[in-house]
């Protein structure tokens, strides 16, 4: 179990996520990191087609950047979902070490897909999102 703070401070647990239903994809990233903004922008033209089955969280995880400092790059790139942050000690329990990591739940919280470092391609995050809507109840 754990916990993501949302713009304006609204929290979200893992009991939460999945809304009504919908499986989830978190990408744990940094908006100065490269390989986060590649992956992202291709990311931005995948996911609408799966935005009404799936959530996506985009979450800061490098401690300097602020969620205001994320909701600002979020605009200017143009990314269609929410971001959020997490504490320090969360990501470890999740393992996640690097920036670029993806998790996807399924609409029971159980883990799906996990993938690293510049792990996936577009081609490998379609049939997630694909495999995802399909354990959407929503």
């Amino acid at each position: 179990r754990f916990e993501i703070t949302l713009l304006g401070g609204t929290k979200k647990s893992t009991a939460q996520l999945p809304n009504v239903g919908r499986p989830v994809f978190l990408f744990f990233f940094s908006t100065w990191w490269a390989v986060c903004r590649s992956e992202l922008q291709s990311l931005k033209g995948i996911y609408p087609s799966f935005a009404n089955k799936v959530d996506f969280y985009a979450i800061g995880q490098s401690q300097v950047e602020t969620i205001n400092q994320l909701e600002h790059d979020r605009i200017e790139q143009g990314y269609p979902w929410p971001i959020a942050k997490i504490e320090n000690d969360v990501l470890k329990e999740l393992n996640v070490l690097q920036q670029s990591t993806k998790i996807a739940l399924d609409h029971q919280g159980v883990i799906l897909y996990r993938a690293s470092y510049g792990d996936g391609e577009a081609f490998e995050w379609i049939e997630v999102f694909s495999n995802l809507a399909r354990h959407s109840e929503g």
